[in-house]
C-alpha cells in the first residue's frame, strides 16, 4: 500500500489482500436475511487470541467462517452497532429489536462458524440460540494477550488519525469507529476513558472466558466446549469436531497484528479517498487532498 493509491486508486494487489475493506454488497443482501447453512462452530474467544488463525483453520476444515474482518462490510457494521446498543446500552431499534435467532441469522446466516469480535461479544446469546453448535474457547496467557490487545485496541482508541478518518468518511469508517467506541470500549469493556479501557481489559478478558464456561455449565452442556491453547495444533480441534487432520498442512499461523495494522491503514486511506471523490466537484477538493495526503504521510511514517 502506498500514498500513490490515495490519488490514483488502490492497486489490485491491495484490494485482493483486503477485500472486506472494499465490499459494497454484504452477505445480508446476498442471503436474503435467512440462514443458508447450519451453525456448527462457535469460537467465542475475544480478539487477539489467534482468531485469524482459527478462522483459517476452520476454513481448511470446511467451515465457512465469519471473522471480524467480514464485519468491515458497511451494512454489517450498522447491524452490529444496533446489536451492541441493544445488549450493552439497553437501546433496541428497528435494526435490532431483539437479539434473537432471526437477527443473528440475518447477519451471519451464510456462515457455519464464527470467531473473533463482534460475535464473541454475544457469546451467551449464540450459545443459547444455536444449541447444536460446538463451542471453542482459545486460552492465551493474559499478559501476552494484553500486550497484543493493547497494540491494536489502545492505539486505535488513542489515534487522532482514525478519528479524522471517521469524520471524513462517516458512512463506513465512521460506523466502524462507532462500533469500536460504543460497542467494544463503552459496551463490552464498560469504559468511558482510555485509562478505564486499559484498567478493565484483563478483568473483562477473565470475565468473558468464565461466562462462556458458566453458561455451558448451567445448561449441563460442558461436552459442547473445547478449551484450546494456542500452539496445540490440529489434533485437539479435529478430534473435538470429528474431522480428519488435514494431510500435509501445518496448523495456520496468522500474524494478526501485522494484518490488522495493514487493514487499519487501508480503512483510513480509503476513507479519505472516498471523501475526496464525493467532494470532487467542490472547491474544497484540493485542500482536502492536501490535508489527507499530509495526514496519511504522517500516519504511515509514525
Amino acid at each position: 500500500m502506498s500514498l500513490r493509491e490515495l490519488f490514483f486508486g488502490f492497486d489490485p494487489a491491495t484490494i485482493a489482500k483486503h477485500p472486506e475493506c472494499f465490499q459494497e454488497i454484504n452477505d445480508v443482501v446476498a442471503s436474503g436475511g435467512k440462514r443458508t447453512v447450519p451453525m456448527e462452530v462457535l469460537s467465542l474467544s475475544l480478539s487477539r487470541t489467534g482468531t485469524a488463525s482459527m478462522q483459517a483453520a476452520l476454513s481448511i476444515l470446511g467451515y465457512k467462517t465469519y471473522h471480524g474482518f467480514q464485519a468491515m462490510a458497511n451494512e454489517h457494521f450498522d447491524l452490529w452497532l444496533a446489536a451492541y446498543e441493544n445488549k450493552y446500552h439497553g437501546k433496541p431499534s428497528p435494526e435490532c429489536h431483539k437479539l434473537d435467532k432471526q437477527f443473528f441469522d440475518k447477519v451471519i446466516g451464510r456462515f457455519g462458524a464464527v470467531t473473533d469480535m463482534p460475535t464473541s461479544s454475544f457469546a451467551e446469546e449464540l450459545i443459547d440460540l444455536y444449541p447444536d453448535a460446538k463451542v471453542v474457547l482459545v486460552n492465551r496467557d493474559e499478559n501476552a494477550w494484553y500486550k497484543s490487545w493493547g497494540n491494536v485496541m489502545f492505539s486505535s482508541y488513542d489515534s487522532i488519525g482514525l478519528r479524522i478518518a471517521a469524520w471524513l468518511d462517516p458512512r463506513r469508517t465512521g460506523i466502524f469507529f462507532k462500533v469500536f467506541i460504543r460497542g467494544v470500549v463503552q459496551g463490552h469493556f464498560r469504559a468511558n476513558t482510555g485509562e478505564e479501557f486499559r484498567r478493565n481489559s484483563i478483568p473483562i478478558y477473565r470475565e468473558h472466558n468464565e461466562t462462556v464456561r458458566r453458561v455451558l455449565r448451567e445448561r449441563g452442556e460442558e461436552h459442547r466446549l473445547l478449551e484450546y491453547r494456542l500452539g496445540e495444533g490440529w489434533r485437539p480441534l479435529c478430534e473435538f469436531l470429528g474431522k480428519p487432520i488435514p494431510d500435509g498442512k501445518e496448523f495456520p499461523t496468522v500474524n494478526e497484528s501485522t494484518v490488522m495494522d495493514e487493514k487499519m491503514q487501508v480503512i483510513m486511506l480509503n476513507g479519505v479517498r472516498r471523501t475526496a471523490v464525493r467532494w470532487l466537484s467542490s472547491h474544497y477538493t484540493l485542500l482536502l487532498l492536501l490535508v489527507g495526503a499530509a495526514w496519511v504521510s504522517w500516519y504511515v511514517a509514525w
